[in-house]
């Protein structure tokens, strides 16, 4: 990324979020690059931009498509790397050719000679960079709002040029290492899912047999996932709710038994990343303290109590420390890749995994016909559209008609580290065309509802957030609300393949507010 000459940060707002790689953006505006971001709040990177674009939540797939076919109708295309490199280049300039782009203007909020002027500098980047925040996924058409967004690194064939591409979370380096094994993960028997977005019904809903008991590690439910009123309830019929942590979280105070877990200053583990290809070992400072123990070792007792029980009825490994759960998960291309023999020649420092800088050098890809695919038969095989057409963002209702935003703050991630102290106060940031509108005074509180549930949050009048939009970072809100409360039980488009399901649609959550 430093080596950019154009960067567009897509929904990142990494100046509060991923503050460590702010160095190399800074690298990259001294070697005279641009800095734009688009976003639908003004945000702390927004500040730092040389440009700012501020869209209508939900429509980044519109806007893409509008540069994409700016680009296309300009002659601004790598037209051999999209020959030779790419598939479904002329379903795609087919289907540019039928947008209207007055439209796409319509729907952004961003109007057609502003694409221009971005397809352009896009163009001349040399190479140009994009940066996809995490958030664009949290709607009901993330995923292919990402697929119209990455369509325009391959249309300019900057897909796999160094300062180029695009920019997202990266699970490469965690897929390497041994996480699981036949027989021990997926005992004989049957199984079955239920969704995280809509856990609560699931819960409920699930038969032949009944869900008897809940198992939590490593989770927050009542504070993280969607309708967690119904969702308490849920939990509450069940016959037991056993959460491992490390603190007393909301979900941690509604269970029957909490089981006090280490921190990374109590056990062994190995730390991956999913933005660069580092690895490196954790070793423990001190003995876990009280009756505290990880993860791992609570499960492998658990494993050896059932088979006390019943004699063969759980596969799971037990009696193994920690250290030999470690022996396990290296391999033998883990150890290549690493350039070591034993994972403890990592107490020496961490090593780089031997992988390509970038993994799309060379016009490169790991799909089926060895192309980036624009039109995807695997997709069109899971039910999603071949190629990565327009799909409308979600809409409010005449009760419900402004969209809340639930974005990170600086001081914490999702429910973790506001047990610091750093926390800002909670706020619902509204514009003041829609204070206005419901007659809501700066620090004044307000009533956020929807048919889910309510919140009671002072308000602050600003111009960073857009119109019909209410923004609230997450963060714990006083009184023992939740800010999920509000959040309806609807999935991403995409996730099914790569992750085992669809996500939680957090930003197509809708509210009314009114002054207290």
């Amino acid at each position: 990324m430093a080596r950019a000459g154009y960067l567009m940060l897509w929904g990142a707002n990494p100046a509060w979020t991923a503050v460590h790689q702010m160095e190399y953006i800074y690298q990259a505006r001294e070697r005279g690059a641009r800095l734009v971001v688009i976003d639908p709040v003004f945000t702390a990177t927004a500040a730092r931009a040389d440009f700012y674009v501020q869209i209508k939540p939900g429509s980044d797939g519109a806007l893409a498509l509008g540069l994409a076919r700016q680009l296309w109708q300009k002659g601004l295309v790598d037209n051999y790397y999209l020959e030779n490199h790419v598939q479904g280049w002329p379903e795609w300039r087919e289907y540019l050719a039928g947008l209207d782009p007055r439209e796409l203007a319509a729907i952004t909020g961003v109007q057609p000679e502003l694409m221009a002027r971005l397809a352009e500098e896009y163009a001349a980047g040399n190479p140009a960079a994009i940066w996809i925040g995490i958030g664009l996924q949290r709607h009901i058409n993330g995923g292919q709002n990402i697929r119209a967004i990455n369509t325009l690194a391959a249309m300019t064939g900057n897909m796999g040029r160094e300062g180029g591409g695009v920019y997202y979370a990266s699970p490469v380096a965690g897929d390497l290492f041994t996480t699981s094994w036949p027989g021990w993960m997926r005992p004989a028997g049957s199984e079955r899912q239920i969704p995280v977005y809509d856990l609560a019904r699931g819960l409920e809903e699930a038969g032949s047999p009944p869900v008897k008991m809940a198992l939590l590690a490593n989770a927050n439910p009542l504070g993280q996932n969607a309708t967690t009123q119904e969702l308490h309830r849920a939990l509450a019929n069940l016959d037991l709710v056993v959460l491992s942590g490390q603190f007393l979280t909301v979900t941690a105070r509604a269970a029957d038994i909490f089981l006090p877990a280490t921190t990374f200053l109590e056990s062994w583990d190995v730390v991956p990343s999913y933005w660069h290809r580092w690895i490196g070992i954790n070793e423990p400072a001190v003995p876990p303290r009280g009756e505290c123990r990880s993860d791992i070792q609570m499960v492998s007792d658990l494993a050896r109590v059932l088979n006390q029980m019943s004699p063969g009825s759980c596969p799971f490994p037990s009696g193994w420390t920690e250290e030999e759960w470690l022996e396990q998960v290296f391999n033998p291309e883990v150890y290549r890749l690493l350039g070591i023999d034993h994972y403890r020649d990592l107490l020496d420092g961490p090593r780089e995994l031997k992988l390509p800088a970038n993994p799309w050098a060379g016009g490169r890809f790991a799909t089926p016909s060895g192309r980036y695919e624009i039109y995807s038969n695997r997709a069109a095989a899971a039910g999603l559209p071949s190629l990565p057409v327009y799909q409308p963002a979600a809409a409010g209702t005449e009760a419900y008609p402004y969209r809340l935003l639930t974005t990170h703050t600086s001081a914490g991630l999702n429910s973790q580290f506001y047990n610091l102290g750093y926390a800002p106060e909670p706020l619902a940031l509204v514009n003041p065309r829609l204070a206005r509108e419901r007659g809501l005074g700066d620090g004044s509180p307000a009533r956020l509802y929807n048919e889910w549930g309510e919140i009671i949050i002072p308000v602050v009048i600003s111009e960073l957030v857009p119109p019909q939009t209410i923004l609230c970072h997450q963060q714990p809100l006083p009184g023992g609300q939740v800010i999920n409360d509000l959040t309806p039980p609807l999935a991403t488009d995409m996730g099914t393949i790569t992750s085992g399901g669809p996500g939680i649609a957090y930003y197509d959550t809708f509210v009314n507010i009114v002054p207290v």
